[in-house]
């Protein structure tokens, strides 16, 4: 994940864009200290895939948890991956150094379903060569994404890199580490590792679309907002199959964390809305408002409550919009990048 600078402040947030769609991610950067911070995004990195292991056990973490044991499983394996430098003592609990500035982490996904498992070193050399020496010792199934700094109390200068793994799909939409130094001392750094896992909100049970209640859907396209194409008139289908795929389509979509969307501005690529009923013109039982804008999430509306859906892999809007069409039969063009 790439992570953008801001002007000094202890909590802020900002945007990331990702994936071959943009997908704008709300994020929280918190600086170490008063004082200024600049963040650098690396260049792209092939990332193999990755298993990591519960603590205590060789094996991977298995499917029977819940998504939040499986972050908390992944983030303690993380911090175990971590390759501890030549030398370097683990320290139980956050060190003085500039004030304290390795109490909290830099930075941190603006997501509350977040586990963050940290852990202190003191390490012999500058904090440059302790960095530097991570950076070639990683395991290689981490890809560094990113390094920032910063200035903490006194005017003491802070550094950190960031590493990640690949997310796994409607399960834990982010796995990072974030390996942060700062000088201790004659020629000693003291370190503190961060393992950050989000995980994906189970659905909830009101958001699932009855299937058994809807009998037509009806497709509408929004027109985009420059007013340079004119959607096709909106259609209905009644199939049984093709209704049936795209209930399914909707109650397949992960849920969305509020925070991952949070800020997102229209950019005029209008949307996709599916509206379930009984039959064609009755009353609405359900409509999926599937967004082509920059965040591309889902608005799912039922009952009056509306609920987010929509997340890294294969429920981005836009993605989501074209198998909609394709499910009903359609030839629409989906705007989109």
């Amino acid at each position: 994940m790439t992570w953008f600078p801001r002007p000094p402040a202890r909590h802020d947030r900002t945007h990331a864009r990702r994936h071959a769609r943009v997908l704008a991610l709300t994020t929280m950067l918190t600086l170490a200290g008063a004082g200024c911070a600049a963040v650098h995004a690396a260049g792209p990195t092939k990332v193999a895939a990755a298993h990591v292991t519960a603590p205590g056990s060789s094996r991977p973490a298995t499917t029977d948890l819940s998504p939040k044991q499986r972050a908390e499983a992944d983030a303690a394996g993380i911090l175990a991956a971590f390759a501890v430098p030549p030398g370097a003592a683990r320290l139980t609990q956050a060190p003085s150094a500039g004030g304290g500035a390795l109490k909290k982490p830099p930075q941190a996904p603006g997501d509350s379903d977040l586990i963050d498992k940290a852990a202190w070193y003191r390490a012999p050399g500058t904090p440059q060569a302790v960095l530097a020496w991570e950076s070639h010792h990683a395991p290689k199934s981490f890809a560094r994404t990113g390094s920032g700094s910063g200035s903490a109390a006194g005017g003491v200068s802070f550094r950190f890199d960031m590493y990640a793994l690949p997310a796994i799909t409607r399960l834990l939409d982010s796995r990072g580490m974030l390996v942060e130094v700062i000088p201790a001392g004659a020629n000693t750094t003291d370190v503190r590792v961060d393992a950050q896992v989000t995980w994906v909100p189970a659905r909830a049970a009101a958001s699932m679309i009855s299937s058994g209640d809807v009998h037509a859907a009806t497709l509408t396209l929004a027109p985009l907002a420059n007013g340079h194409s004119k959607p096709p008139k909106s259609v209905s289908v009644t199939a049984k199959a093709k209704v049936a795929a795209l209930v399914k389509l909707v109650n397949t979509m992960q849920s969305a964390s509020p925070a991952i969307y949070a800020g997102c501005q229209p950019n005029g690529y209008g949307a996709l809305t599916l509206t379930f009923a009984a039959q064609p013109g009755a009353h609405a039982l359900a409509a999926a408002a599937i967004s082509l804008d920059a965040c591309e999430y889902t608005t799912l509306t039922i009952g009056g409550h509306h609920y987010n859906l929509g997340g890294p892999g294969p429920d981005y809007g836009h993605g989501v919009a074209v198998k909609a069409t394709r499910a009903a039969g359609l030839t629409w063009k989906i705007p989109g990048y």
